[in-house]
């Protein structure tokens, strides 16, 4: 039976569950929602960034960009203007009967510029840069050489001057001795003034002429 009190009981445990659910929509299930929208549009402006950064770091390292890709309704936005034309075939004159042909196409002319495959640009790059490298090379072996007959010549001198510092005085009496030493000592002295101006045109001549690569590098 239905009765007052029973019909009371029923309206407050609805009100009691309406409540509860309207609670947990509020208060757990729509805060819930709105931070996982918001995470999820953190991450994809986070994704957006990090992939422009990665097309711009590879956008150097090719040969040719290509064209971006229009939408498809982009791509056929003009097919109106082109049906608007009308085909050239709907010329057919019923009262009379005769149809004209439409106009013959024009061939397309060949383009002058041959295009140059990505493949053949990649393989011309690398061939300039072997030859450059060799050039660095061969740049660098020649003033190798020229150090180590450098290096040769100031080792001859250092002997050389060595030897004079460490050789032992000579006495001699009387002035044909006394001449002939001091002939010997200019021809020394000479001697060593050539090999310092030999080694100090070996030096300029260094520092004047420094190679080929020296540019490249």
């Amino acid at each position: 039976l239905i009765t007052a009190s029973r019909l009371l009981k029923t309206l407050y445990l609805f009100g009691g569950l309406s409540a509860l659910l309207y609670g947990t929509s509020t208060y757990l299930v729509a805060p819930m929602s709105a931070a996982l929208s918001d995470s999820r549009h953190e991450l994809a402006a986070a994704a957006q960034a990090h992939l422009d950064t990665l097309i711009g770091k590879l956008t150097p390292l090719v040969s040719e960009v290509p064209q971006p890709v229009l939408a498809q309704g982009e791509r056929y936005e003009d097919r109106e203007d082109v049906d608007s034309d009308g085909d050239p075939t709907e010329m057919f004159h019923r009262d009379i009967g005769v149809q004209t042909s439409p106009p013959p196409s024009r061939p397309s002319s060949p383009s002058q510029e041959e295009k140059i495959s990505v493949a053949e640009a990649q393989a011309k790059k690398a061939a300039n840069i072997g030859a450059i490298l060799s050039d660095v090379d061969s740049t660098i072996a020649s003033e190798l050489r020229e150090s180590s007959n450098l290096q040769d010549g100031i080792e001859d001198l250092k002997k050389y001057l060595d030897s004079l510092m460490y050789s032992p005085p000579t006495f001699s009496y009387g002035a044909g001795s006394a001449f002939g030493a001091k002939r010997d000592e200019d021809d020394e002295i000479g001697r060593v003034k050539r090999e310092i101006r030999a080694v100090k045109g070996v030096l300029l001549t260094a520092r004047s002429f420094p190679g080929v690569g020296a540019g490249v590098r």
